[in-house]
């Protein structure tokens, strides 16, 4: 689920690129990915600490806390990781021999 392949509209977003490969579309998509993921994240970590405050913690504040720490957190993460890691690795690389 990298940025670059997302689909845009319909179109691949690698096609989009191809045709304006400007940084600032690229750094654009990125951060746009980014907010994404953190909110959603952020998000997830709330409600889930908001369940288990009320089914479990008899409604103390440190499980919502800690949910949107933990949110925050991974958001913050898989970000750094993304404008690290831009695209995925190749572990090898197979030679051809067209001497034959």
């Amino acid at each position: 689920k990298q940025w670059y392949q997302r689909r845009v509209r319909g179109r691949n977003l690698m096609s989009r690129m191809r045709e304006s490969l400007k940084s600032e579309d690229i750094i654009g998509f990125r951060w746009d990915s980014c907010i994404t993921d953190t909110t959603l994240k952020t998000g997830s970590g709330i409600i889930g600490g908001i369940i288990f405050s009320v089914l479990f913690a008899k409604r103390k504040p440190w499980p919502v806390v800690f949910g949107t720490g933990f949110g925050l957190g991974m958001g913050i993460s898989n970000c750094n990781n993304e404008f690290k890691q831009p695209f995925p690795l190749v572990s090898h690389h197979i030679k051809v021999d067209k001497s034959e």
